[in-house]
């Protein structure tokens, strides 16, 4: 049964499973947040009863297996029988989409589509896939429904969703919600289902619509930023507002130049990733040219500085190299037109020659690997080089998600793509992949920025609909596949066309209901064409803004500066510039009440080091992450960001277990036991590219190792201690600091403690294994970060007295292999890997006297001398430690007083760069200010704390 509802306040919801619009399925998840609702949109819907063990393919592995479809019966095919290439494919995935929607006609393009794509969903569910079509009609075929189903704010219907309702009705009930505006495409789609209903005929000449022409898009915009201004005054929300267009993609570089507040956007994300492929893969297809090379290295994936790649830049425009081959020597003089070459000149030539031979070199030696391989190991050999490169790394810290789109389309390509692909078919496939996607930025409180076909105005209470030009509206339907209207009968093509026209007026209409609307539009398009108003304004009650009546927000600027440099300002001039100064004002120092903070936190509040500089770096932030507890949800996978915790567990289990039997001989075999059972013991997900990374993570724990074992055999300390707890069941205590009105414990884990005992004195320094570059800085500790060490390392003196600290070093966990050291002898890449495994931090000034072998393995010299940045005495130890407890009550107190702030710290300890938080803050890097951290030397802050200590 099915029945049309209006208003689904007149049905008890509990009993129905409401399936919405999917742009509206958050709204109506939020709106009924505290009830027990089933909510779907129609593709989740039907996911959530297919019962069948296939998945629902995705656009990268659609194209591949589209791709092997085509290959299987091209053979078969008559009209498209001599047509091949990549983009002819992505063509055959977007047309099957949309293919059975049409009514075909009978001719040889469309029975070679047909073949095609039964080729391809035979391909599909061979591979334990179902496409959005499949899941239709098997839905549809197999499913008896038995329950109550309400589908809310219908206003258009495909034909799959007439099949999908008919079907559910034979058995259920069914109620469809149907928008009250006229709306000619639903009352149609009904009359298929067998109901005859009409929308309520709405009339809009009984209401004045504010409307104006504009010069241009520019114009256009600013008056919009100025009446938004005026609109906030007047004490409406961001919230309220939404700004609408036929084609907001035009609107959208002129919204970020002059829209002057917050509004929501599509950043398009996995772009850097996606253009280093693209000019990979052109490079693997054999463009080696200059000018290919240079636009790679500009993206700042290689291990090569911004100043080297300036002067390659520099030496190949100048010289006019572009379409030469980057394979050939460069022998220009790199500083002029001349031949005859000085010393500077030829170092220069030679700086040039070696920094492109860094980059050259490697990727030949990877086409000698893969230029005849099967598929599996060019795709292998293209993750080593990228890997060993850095590449995958360096693109990692700057778009993760674009590398995750990547590895997953390694994978696919192994998985599903046929096994004897040649070089050139794998890099294709490759190039074609969609790495990047739309992410929306959203926060929340913020203009809504939307095409119209795809708004909603349930919660907004002014509308500015923008663009209603006559090029824009009514909107005209495109064959955006490989049919065309030559393809389709002469009733379907009818049946769009009006369907199309239909919805035009709909999404017009909707968007002028009840509403506080601003309509407007060009002069001049974009384009420089000539635009009129659109013929759907001609039935409306039109009141055009006069110019004297836009709101300008910085002509009232200017207007007040004027009377003030002139001592001219009255009440009402005062009063209208404090509203103007509101209208643009947002809360960042944000307090807890007493009561909320007691809740929170106990009377004896336990932190670590690691929390407490998430409080120094933001309060907002820890408030979040340990106050609130909020946690951003993610799979359990092995990828880069667990590098750190697999290295700290190879390392620990080794050191504390094996140590003793260790030889040269035998590390990688120990390395390879423990990497296993890392794998085994949390569960992880294992694939070519998590095996890939782990064989070359185990690769550099080796030469840690091997370190590790050669300061062991000729240290006094000996490593005791692993992963050591700082607890109150433990043998250290937490360090306790005692608050103005609480107190507060301060908990952790030390990575490693190592000792010696000498004259009834145990002799401690702490060792932290560190997977990227990591100074010990004491200035970050007078601002409360980098606390770590320092709070353990007081924790365990102030546990017994007779315990003398020697040091806080890094352990330089992770080996990053350099480009340079290749060219090395293996005695020199020894000396080299032991270099750069030296440990780094401060040391005591008895570690210096007494311990001259143990110096060998720490970076403790500058220019062959001492450096003083990295010694301790007693008296200057003793004054840190005072100083970390002063800044730990001071912390302390603060998080007791409530405040929660919204003020990051900037600069090299940048607290936005890893914040989940960010879209509900607030804090805009436009208009706030982050706080700098201190600036001194290790020797400052000491003569610092000294003279505090004396003053």
């Amino acid at each position: 049964m099915i029945k049309v509802i209006d208003e689904i306040n007149s049905i008890e919801l509990d009993n129905y499973t409401l399936i919405v619009p999917a742009n509206k399925e958050l709204f109506y998840k939020e709106k009924f947040i505290n009830k027990n609702y089933e909510i779907y949109n129609i593709k989740n819907f039907l996911l959530s009863i297919y019962d069948i063990n296939e998945k629902l393919i995705n656009e990268n592995i659609s194209y591949i297996i589209m791709y092997n479809a085509f290959n299987n019966i091209k053979d078969k095919l008559s009209y498209y029988k001599d047509t091949f290439s990549y983009s002819f494919i992505k063509d055959l995935v977007n047309t099957y989409n949309l293919y059975y929607d049409f009514d075909l006609v009978d001719n040889e393009k469309n029975n070679d589509l047909n073949i095609i794509f039964k080729e391809y969903e035979k391909n599909l569910l061979d591979n334990a896939f179902i496409s959005n079509n499949m899941l239709y009609r098997y839905v549809i075929s197999n499913y008896k429904f038995d329950g109550n189903y309400v589908f809310l704010d219908v206003n258009n219907l495909s034909n799959k969703d007439i099949k999908l309702i008919k079907k559910m009705a034979s058995t259920s009930n069914v109620l469809l919600n149907i928008d009250n505006l006229n709306n000619n495409h639903i009352n149609e789609k009904l009359y298929e289902l067998g109901i005859s209903y009409k929308n309520k005929e709405i009339s809009f000449k009984d209401k004045e619509y504010s409307f104006k022409a504009f010069n241009d898009l520019k114009d256009e915009v600013s008056f919009i930023n100025n009446d938004i201004s005026k609109k906030i005054m007047e004490k409406n929300s961001y919230n309220d507002i939404i700004i609408v267009s036929p084609f907001i993609n035009e609107y959208n570089k002129y919204l970020d130049l002059y829209l002057d507040h917050p509004f929501t956007s599509n950043k398009q994300e996995g772009v850097l990733t996606s253009r280093f492929i693209t000019l990979f893969c052109d490079m693997l297809k054999g463009d080696f040219s200059c000018a290919k090379f240079i636009e790679i290295l500009k993206l700042g994936v290689f291990d090569i500085d911004n100043k080297l790649i300036d002067k390659l830049d520099n030496y190949i425009y100048s010289w006019d190299l572009d379409d030469e081959s980057f394979y050939k020597t460069f022998n220009y003089n790199p500083n002029g037109n001349k031949n005859n070459f000085s010393s500077k000149d030829k170092e220069d030539l030679k700086v040039l020659n070696d920094a492109k031979d860094s980059i050259i070199n490697p990727i030949k030696y990877l086409l000698e690997n893969i230029i005849n391989s099967n598929k599996t190991d060019i795709l292998k050999n293209i993750y080593i080089y990228l890997k060993e490169e850095n590449i995958i790394d360096n693109l990692f810290s700057k778009d993760k998600i674009g590398v995750n789109n990547l590895i997953s389309a390694l994978e696919n390509i192994n998985d599903y793509a046929p096994c004897n692909l040649s070089l050139k078919e794998v890099v294709e496939l490759l190039s074609n992949m969609k790495l990047s996607a739309i992410k929306k930025i959203n926060n929340q409180n913020m203009i809504e920025v939307k095409d119209i076909n795809d708004a909603f105005y349930d919660d907004k209470k002014i509308i500015y609909l923008v663009g209603m030009s006559l090029s824009n509206m009514p909107l005209n339907y495109k064959f955006n596949t490989l049919i065309t209207k030559d393809d389709i009968t002469k009733e379907t093509l009818i049946n769009i066309l009006k369907e199309t026209n239909d919805m035009s007026y709909y999404y017009f209409s909707n968007a002028l209901d009840n509403k506080e609307v601003y309509i407007t539009y060009p002069k001049l398009s974009d384009d420089l064409r000539l635009e009129e108003k659109s013929s759907y304004l001609n039935d409306l009650n039109l009141c055009e803004i006069k110019d004297d009546e836009v709101y300008n927000k910085n002509e009232l600027l200017k207007r007040y500066a004027t009377l003030l440099s002139e001592d001219k300002v009255g009440k009402i001039e005062q009063e209208e510039f404090i509203k103007i100064n509101k209208s643009n004002e947002h809360k960042l120092n944000h307090k807890l009440d007493k009561e909320v903070v007691e809740k929170l936190y106990d009377n004896n509040l336990s932190l670590t080091p690691s929390s407490i500089e998430v409080y120094a770096k933001c309060p907002f932030y820890h408030f979040c992450l340990y106050g609130l507890k909020l946690k951003v949800k993610e799979k359990y996978t092995f990828d880069n960001r667990e590098v750190g915790t697999f290295i700290h567990y190879v390392l620990e289990n080794i050191i504390k277990n094996d140590i003793n039997d260790i030889d040269m001989n035998n590390i990688k075999d120990y390395v390879y036991k423990y990497s296993k059972s890392y794998l085994e013991d949390n569960n992880k997900i294992i694939n070519n590219a998590s095996l890939y990374l782990i064989k070359s993570l185990s690769d550099n724990v080796t030469h840690v190792i091997k370190n590790i074992v050669n300061e062991f055999n000729i240290s006094k300390f000996k490593p005791t201690y692993f992963e050591f707890r700082i607890n109150d069941g433990d043998i250290i205590k937490p360090l306790k600091i005692k608050l103005d009105n609480k107190t507060l414990n301060v908990s952790g884990i030390v990575d490693r403690i190592d000792l010696y005992k000498e004259d009834n004195y145990y002799h401690y320094r702490i060792i932290d294994y560190k997977t990227g570059d990591k100074k010990f800085r004491l200035d970050d500790v007078l601002d409360g970060l980098n606390l770590q060490m320092i709070v353990y390392l007081l924790a365990i003196k102030e546990s017994d007295y007779n315990n003398i600290p020697e040091g806080i070093l890094y352990y330089p966990a992770l080996l990053k292999e350099k480009t340079s050291s290749r060219s090395l002898s293996d005695i020199e890449k020894e000396e080299c890997i032991k270099d750069r495994l030296k440990m780094n931090g401060i040391v005591s000034n008895s570690f210096l006297d007494n311990l001259e072998e143990e110096k060998k393995y720490i970076k403790m010299t500058v220019r062959d001398k001492v450096d003083e940045e990295k010694i301790f005495d007693t008296n200057g130890i003793d004054l840190i430690f005072n100083s970390v407890k002063n800044t730990l009550k001071k912390i302390g107190n603060s998080i007791y007083s409530g405040d929660i702030s919204v003020n990051p710290m900037g600069d090299r300890n940048d607290a936005c760069s890893y914040c989940n938080f960010k879209s509900i803050c607030k804090f805009d890097d436009v208009l706030d200010k982050k706080r700098k951290p201190l600036n001194y030397k290790n020797k400052e802050v000491f003569s610092m704390l000294e003279g505090d200590k004396n003053a």
